[in-house]
């Protein structure tokens, strides 16, 4: 016999419910506590970068950004994303999640191992130009003026110049610039259609557009 239609207010009651049993699983404390290491480690690394260090100072952040996707199936990772959202801020919390949802992605393509990494590494620096952006625009709550957006839309560039010359792969500082781009066109900084963008850029791309769509923002609810 067919099982009767779920109503929807069930539907929600049955989402809140695995929420909570979620939050409360040994599992998800873990990956909360190595998550929170992952971003202390990733806010001393862009500083090294920032003040001049080069690609020889990321090797720990990417063993513990892979340590979080360990045991773990792409569906599985996400689930723990969409729980974590309280953690969103301007630079840190989004470019781990971006690393982490560029390397699902990359599995999905069953990219080789190296290129994982470098993919998951070009998530990881992709913002690293907002460390450039003055504080009181990167942490405006409202919407940015004309003014303000242009100088925002500078980060891509700055990204770029802050990685060039470092020792790291030519996709991650692609990303940084290109990240941005829109495959019609309509993107930041240049303009790019998508044959002249990098493919790790145009993962990384997706990624940050699907971190920010399902984050809470001050003028809107998450996605």
């Amino acid at each position: 016999r067919d099982a009767k239609p779920q109503n929807p207010e069930s539907r929600v009651s049955d989402q809140i419910t695995y929420t909570q049993r979620l939050k409360a699983s040994p599992a998800f404390k873990k990956f909360q506590s190595d998550y929170a290491i992952n971003i202390a480690y990733l806010q001393e690394t862009l500083k090294k970068i920032a003040d001049g260090g080069d690609s020889s100072c990321t090797g720990d952040l990417l063993n513990k950004c892979e340590a979080l996707f360990k045991s773990k199936t792409a569906l599985e990772l996400f689930d723990m994303l969409s729980n974590m959202r309280n953690l969103e801020d301007p630079i840190y919390s989004h470019s781990l999640n971006v690393a982490l949802i560029s390397r699902a992605m990359g599995k999905g393509l069953k990219l080789p191992k190296d290129d994982l990494n470098t993919l998951t590494l070009a998530g990881l620096l992709h913002d690293i130009g907002k460390l450039k952006i003055p504080e009181d625009i990167l942490n405006k709550p409202d919407r940015y003026t004309d003014a303000e957006f242009d100088v925002m839309k500078t980060h891509p560039l700055e990204g770029k110049k802050m990685l060039n010359g470092k020792g790291f792969d030519s996709r991650i500082s692609a990303a940084a610039l290109q990240h941005h781009e829109r495959a019609d066109g309509s993107g930041y900084p240049r303009g790019l259609f998508d044959d002249e963008m990098d493919d790790f850029s145009c993962i990384v791309a997706i990624a940050d557009v699907y971190d920010a769509m399902t984050s809470a923002r001050a003028h809107r609810d998450p996605l």
